[in-house]
C-alpha cells in the first residue's frame, strides 16, 4: 500500500501542478490595479479554478490559465495534461507566499483531497495531499501558471 500511495501521490503532484518559476517584472503594467492583487481575489480565482477541476469542466479550467499558456496550447492540451483515473474531490488554500522580488507572482499551497480506485479491484483510496501551485497577475487578474 506505500508504493501505491508514493505512486498515486507521485501522479497528483506531476498533474495537479507544481511550482514554477516566472520571471520578475514579465508585466509592469500589473502593478497599476493593486486592489485587484488582493490575496481575497486570489483565493476566488484560486476556488472557481478548483472548481471547475472538480467538476472535469476543462473548458472552464482553460479560461484560469495564464495568457501565455493559452497562446501556445489548446484546450485539448490542457485536458489531456490531467490524470482521469484520479478524482479531485475539494480543494482548498493552505498558504499563500508572495515573490519578494515580484509582488505579481504568488506560491499558493493547495489542499487536495482526491480518490482513485486500487488495483485489487475496486476498492477506493481517498487521500489528501499539498500541491504547489503559481498564479501570476497580469492585465488585471490573477491567472494559474500551468506547468506545462
Amino acid at each position: 500500500m506505500n508504493l501505491f500511495r508514493v505512486f498515486v501521490l507521485t501522479i497528483v503532484v506531476m498533474l495537479g501542478g507544481c511550482q514554477q518559476s516566472v520571471k520578475p517584472g514579465d508585466n509592469a503594467s500589473a502593478t497599476k490595479t493593486a486592489s485587484a492583487m488582493t490575496d481575497d481575489r486570489l483565493i476566488q480565482r484560486h476556488e472557481e479554478r478548483w472548481a471547475a477541476v472538480i467538476s472535469v469542466d476543462f473548458d472552464k479550467v482553460y479560461e484560469y490559465a495564464t495568457p501565455e499558456y493559452r497562446a501556445l496550447y489548446s484546450k485539448t492540451h490542457l485536458h489531456n495534461q490531467y490524470a482521469a483515473q484520479i478524482r479531485r474531490k475539494a480543494a482548498h488554500v493552505a498558504n499563500i507566499r508572495r515573490d519578494e522580488s515580484d509582488p505579481t507572482v504568488a506560491y499558493v499551497k493547495t489542499e487536495l483531497t482526491f480518490q482513485t480506485l486500487l488495483p485489487d479491484g475496486g476498492n477506493i483510496y481517498q487521500d489528501q495531499i499539498l500541491l504547489d501551485e503559481t498564479w501570476k497577475f497580469s492585465d488585471g487578474e490573477w491567472w494559474f501558471v500551468e506547468p506545462r
